[in-house]
């Protein structure tokens, strides 16, 4: 099976990113973003593709700031 990588975009409503996935094998991937990360990750499945799932490098507080984690 084919991996695809998720990964976030700027997107212009709250919480100011969305999510689309992308295989670098066979250079294909989603049209759409989605706004959480659990539909983007379904996608990618029901589209054929095993998603491995790695550590975040950062996330969006509260307050709007950007909290780096190790």
């Amino acid at each position: 099976m084919k991996k695809a990588k998720l990964f976030s975009i700027p997107a212009g409503t709250p919480p100011g990113y969305a999510w689309k996935w992308h295989c670098e094998a066979d250079k294909k991937g989603c049209k759409d973003a989605f706004m959480l990360y659990y539909d983007c990750l379904s996608d990618a499945k029901k589209s054929g593709y095993e998603v491995e799932l790695v550590r975040a490098h950062g996330a969006t507080s509260p307050g709007g700031g950007l909290l780096n984690m190790p």
